[in-house]
């Protein structure tokens, strides 16, 4: 058996893990795990990843978890061009910095924001604290000026003069941040930022990562932006409608990061009694 990854393109680590490995030719199965179905909880994948998240990666006996990881390994199996992970020892160190950067800052704040935001008010019926999320509107638009600021400066990408996998985990990561929301209802500062970096990232590399518009319709939507923008692979919104509450097996809620009971990220009492966390990573 060859490359398989397991995967959900609602998933922004997912969606980063198959993008980078259609653009390289990566020859590999696609096995889909469905979050919302609970797939993520079946003893069948836990035989794959014990962290019951994905990404998840198996290779012949193999196993790997962690979409960093997961794209790290490819690179270096496959020889990838050299500027998704440079050699150059300054370079690597700069996406490094921003790989490890991302899960607990970026990540974290597009997460938080987009549950607070869209899924807990429209979809679960549970209202958000505005004080919350307020509070955590105000990290997003943090994070976004740090990523400006401190890794992008005025570079043309968060290594230099290439695009990297940072730059992809990145863009996946924004993408999915106005994908569940008109930009106008962001903060005018966050929407500044985030519709100046989306609208120039693609421009600087051409065709915008390499996957043709006609691809997995989870990757094939155009940006809800104005017309100037290019289109964009992002997450499909069209399974919105028919969202419903995870059971408890199939929580993928980031609540109570695996304690239960205590209090969700709306503010309110903890709706997972598992507490199982995100589900990708």
């Amino acid at each position: 058996m060859g490359l398989e990854l397991y995967l959900d393109l609602l998933s922004q680590p997912c969606r980063a893990v198959y993008i980078f490995a259609k653009k390289n030719g990566i020859p590999f199965e696609l096995r889909p795990v469905e979050l919302l179905k609970g797939q993520h909880h079946s003893d069948a994948f836990a035989q794959v990843n014990r962290l019951k998240k994905v990404p998840a990666l198996k290779d012949g006996d193999f196993t790997l978890a962690e979409s960093v990881a997961i794209l790290l390994y490819l690179s270096r199996k496959y020889e990838v061009p050299d500027h998704w992970y440079p050699q150059d020892l300054q370079a690597c160190a700069r996406v490094d910095e921003y790989l490890a950067w991302q899960h607990t800052a970026l990540r974290n704040s597009c997460t938080r924001a987009m549950w607070q935001k869209m899924m807990f008010p429209v979809f679960l019926g549970e209202q958000v604290p505005p004080e919350t999320l307020a509070s955590t509107l105000a990290e997003l638009d943090r994070c976004l000026q740090l990523l400006e600021d401190k890794f992008l400066k005025d570079q043309d990408f968060v290594a230099g003069p290439h695009i990297s996998v940072a730059d992809l985990v990145a863009i996946t990561e924004l993408m999915h941040t106005l994908s569940y929301s008109n930009i106008e209802k962001l903060p005018s500062v966050s929407r500044e930022r985030t519709s100046s970096l989306l609208h120039v990232w693609p421009r600087r590399e051409n065709p915008p990562w390499g996957i043709p518009q006609s691809g997995h319709p989870a990757l094939c939507l155009t940006m809800p932006t104005p017309s100037t923008w290019l289109p964009l692979p992002i997450a499909c919104q069209c399974w919105l409608p028919s969202f419903q509450k995870p059971t408890q097996a199939g929580c993928m809620a980031p609540t109570c990061g695996g304690r239960g009971g205590e209090r969700s990220l709306s503010g309110g009492p903890c709706s997972c009694h598992e507490g199982q966390g995100l589900a990708s990573s």
